[in-house]
């Protein structure tokens, strides 16, 4: 197929100026997939619809996905970005033409800059950002690549803990997978890791195959790496080293471990139901930090589901010691509080059971 028969135009008007104009698409049956990369990155063997996917405007630079270009925007940011956009203007390649990699990444830098003066969703913001990463990749500028990954990172986690995930081109599992993906790339191995291990024990993962394969595959690498590369930078969470493989998978243990670790006591002979139940993402990362403290300190590798369970069993016993438990509530909330009250009053009682309060403080 000739170049000129694997594109086809479309046609679009700036919502800033309202000039109409058309722009290069590529055809599906010219875009031959050559590579995908674990970050989502696609190479193409001739031509990539990547470098095609951002339209600028080429009267005031307006740029963004065909999407943006159908955003209807209110007149008041209508005219700031009309306003910025013009201060911000400079002399530009021709957009309309053949693209070459230096052509495309100007296109999606122009495309953050505009998303950002728009005050786009955080979502859409870290898409176009990571597709700024994934050209520079192609132009072989590796610190450029990595400028645009950790920032497209911060915006994917600032999306994931407060923006709905149901509007984005990426359901739940597959952002978790991507920030772990990326704390990776940024050589974050502990940040990677605890992704990765949410990603392979979300309660919905065994729907999405491909993602569970990756996450695997990806937490393997990562725990090869931490082992044998230094952080790139120290993590809120570095101190912790959160290293806890997930469930079915292996784990390295040193010589050293070998000789501490202490024998497992026999399992108790106890019947189990399957209760699947959805957690907040603060109670799975609280699971989480247990079982690295737990590895940190004996070498032994206790799941979130253990730690589950023992803390059910403690509150079990202090119930049969101390009393029924509260149930005079009508939500989780009222709940909570009556469990609070509960446990401090068992604890200020003569010989009551103090465990759990010194247990988890450091914790927190």
């Amino acid at each position: 197929m000739t170049k000129n028969k694997a594109f086809f135009y479309r046609e679009f008007t700036c919502p800033i100026c309202r000039l109409d104009f058309k722009s290069r698409a590529v055809r599906s049956s010219a875009a031959i997939v050559q590579e995908r990369e674990s970050d989502f990155h696609v190479t193409y063997q001739k031509i990539s619809p990547l470098h095609y996917s951002i339209m600028v405007c080429p009267q005031c630079c307006y740029a963004g996905s065909a999407t943006a270009f159908k955003e209807k925007l209110r007149p008041e940011t209508t005219n700031q970005l009309a306003y910025a956009l013009k201060a911000l203007r400079q002399e530009e390649p021709d957009f309309g033409e053949l693209r070459d990699i230096e052509t495309a990444l100007r296109a999606f830098q122009l495309a953050v800059q505009t998303a950002q003066l728009k005050k786009a969703p955080y979502n859409n913001l870290a898409g176009l950002l990571l597709g700024a990463g994934w050209l520079a990749r192609e132009a072989d500028i590796p610190e450029l690549e990595m400028a645009y990954i950790k920032t497209a990172l911060e915006c994917y986690q600032k999306s994931f803990a407060t923006e709905d995930l149901t509007t984005g081109g990426m359901d739940e599992i597959q952002l978790m997978y991507l920030i772990g993906e990326l704390h990776r790339r940024t050589g974050e191995r502990n940040e990677a890791i605890n992704w990765f291990n949410r990603v392979i024990t979300h309660p919905n993962i065994k729907n999405n195959p491909y993602i569970e394969k990756l996450a695997r595959e990806q937490w393997a690498l990562t725990r090869e790496q931490a082992e044998t590369e230094p952080e790139i930078r120290e993590t809120a969470s570095s101190s912790s080293s959160p290293i806890e493989p997930p469930e079915g998978g292996s784990k390295t243990v040193t010589p050293a471990a070998r000789s501490t670790r202490k024998p497992e006591p026999a399992p108790r002979a106890r019947s189990q139901v399957k209760l699947m139940s959805r957690l907040y993402t603060d109670q799975v990362d609280w699971l989480a930090a247990v079982v690295n403290r737990c590895y940190d300190a004996a070498h032994s590798h206790i799941t979130r589901e253990e730690v589950l369970r023992a803390v059910l069993d403690a509150v079990i016993e202090l119930s049969r010691e101390k009393g029924p438990l509260p149930t005079a509530c009508k939500n989780e909330e009222e709940l909570k509080e009556e469990m609070l009250a509960y446990f401090k009053r068992a604890d200020t009682d003569d010989g009551g059971p103090t465990a759990i309060k010194i247990k988890t403080a450091d914790i927190r």
